[in-house]
């Protein structure tokens, strides 16, 4: 637990890639935005899921050189896309047409032969980072994605995202978990974390990490499968910290940063189902056999 300021709900699926699998209904937390990935008032509230079985699918270790994170135009509801192949010293550009751009502090540099084209390494050390100041707080519902590979196994407190507020123990955060090569979600008081570790020095992974407070959901994805999941409990209301949101490593104190090299970021202010999240990896959906990548 981060910081020890979490206190664990309770899980009410343990999937772990052998478990369940979303519905094809968008898990969004609001029921009266309009849009392709909007779901009707009626499903708005489920989130249900269907049996899903077959291997982890390993994704192949390097990468291309083209860019197929940010499509033009920008679908409704993706509220930051940052493929890091567009960048101007140490400014990276924000592609969704929101104009979020985000900076690079410390000793981070962008590197050719990431998971498509350019990615952003991090050295693991203190002030790190891609500062992207104070955005994307305070959402109904939210799905970050992205594409990691460690420099060895990834630890507890490792910072992939964070906007957490140490001080007010709010906002989210996503890292490693205390199991060596686990995964971890925070959202406000609640923390979620994987069963299964996972290989990520050995091959890029696709991360997707949802909540919604609607469906009072939280969930966590690897490689388009659904891991985790659990109930939100009495926390329905937007988690709004206040603080920055930073690739890499923790909030305001710097610290807990994330050594090696991260990929095609998006968030979006909607829980994306599992289908979706597995064709944004580049995936191929097909229930029972799950998602499978190329």
């Amino acid at each position: 637990m981060l910081l020890g300021l979490f206190s664990a709900g309770v899980v009410i699926s343990a999937c772990d890639d052998s478990g369940s699998t979303d519905s094809g209904t968008p898990d969004t937390g609001t029921p009266t935005e309009a849009g392709s990935d909007q779901a009707t008032p009626q499903e708005a509230g489920l989130d249900q899921a269907a049996q899903e079985a077959g291997p982890d699918q390993a994704t192949p270790d390097g990468g291309s050189a083209s860019n197929i994170t940010c499509p033009s135009p920008a679908p409704n509801m993706l509220e930051l896309c940052v493929s890091f192949d567009n960048s101007s010293g140490t400014t990276v550009y924000d592609e969704s047409g929101h104009n979020r751009n985000g900076t690079l502090t410390g000793s981070v540099t962008l590197v050719t032969g990431g998971k498509h084209g350019k990615a952003v390494s991090l050295p693991g050390g203190l002030l790190q980072g891609v500062d992207f100041g104070n955005i994307l707080d305070g959402k109904l519902a939210l799905t970050i994605e992205l594409w990691a590979k460690s420099t060895g196994v990834l630890k507890g407190w490792d910072t992939l995202v964070s906007n957490y507020s140490e001080a007010t123990s709010s906002g989210y955060w996503l890292g490693g978990s205390p199991l060596p090569g686990g995964l971890e979600w925070d959202v406000g008081t609640l923390t979620l974390e994987t069963l299964k570790v996972y290989p990520l020095a050995v091959n890029w992974k696709h991360i997707a990490v949802t909540y919604n407070t609607v469906t009072a959901t939280m969930k966590i994805y690897v490689n388009g499968k659904l891991s985790t999941q659990m109930g939100m409990g009495l926390l329905t209301t937007p988690p709004v910290s206040l603080a920055k949101l930073i690739v890499g490593r923790g909030g305001v104190s710097g610290t807990f940063p994330f050594k090696g090299q991260i990929d095609e970021l998006k968030i979006w202010s909607t829980a994306r189902t599992q289908k979706q999240i597995c064709e944004d990896a580049g995936g191929t959906h097909n229930p029972p056999l799950g998602c499978t990548l190329p």
